[in-house]
């Protein structure tokens, strides 16, 4: 039904959402219940993992022996070969990229934050100098020259200074 005017569109496409990769993990009593299911037969077709599996759902069911045989169809023709191993190549190299990109800002972050641990480790040094010669009486403005400070960087580590 559409939303605003709660009319029906069409009654003749419902979608459904199944989580294939949860349904190899179904006990096996469950499946037996629900192997009757339509919807079971088209999970485990898009899922199966060897021959013998299509083969059994071929088997058991006409829809799904048409499915087979369309797949089959499918992966003898070329052009339709080509199509999917080209969409495969692309999701790969799409894959690919990603976790290059990943690594990449992984490590410009750790390059990043080791700057910044040097840069705070050098000014901890600096004012642990600063206080160590102002309690020796050297000027603000020498030690602003001498460490190659601002004044005022100077004298903001000497007043945290006095105010510990």
């Amino acid at each position: 039904k559409e939303r605003s005017s709660n009319l029906t569109i069409s009654d003749h496409l419902q979608i459904h959402f199944i989580e294939l990769p949860k349904l190899k993990n179904l006990h096996f009593k469950i499946e037996k219940i629900i192997t009757e299911l339509k919807i079971f037969h088209w999970a485990k077709f898009l899922t199966f993992t060897n021959r013998q599996e299509l083969e059994d759902l071929a088997m058991a069911n006409s829809t799904m022996q048409q499915a087979k045989t369309a797949l089959e169809d499918i992966s003898a023709n070329k052009s339709s070969r080509a199509l999917a191993d080209s969409r495969k190549r692309a999701l790969l190299d799409y894959e690919s990229a990603i976790i290059s990109a990943e690594r990449k800002g992984k490590a410009e972050g750790r390059a990043e934050g080791k700057a910044e641990g040097k840069a705070e480790g050098k000014m901890e040094g600096k004012a642990e100098a600063i206080q160590q010669l102002h309690k020796k009486g050297f000027r603000a403005e020498e030690m602003a020259t001498l460490f190659e400070l601002e004044l005022s960087e100077v004298l903001a580590i000497i007043d945290n200074l006095k105010s510990c």
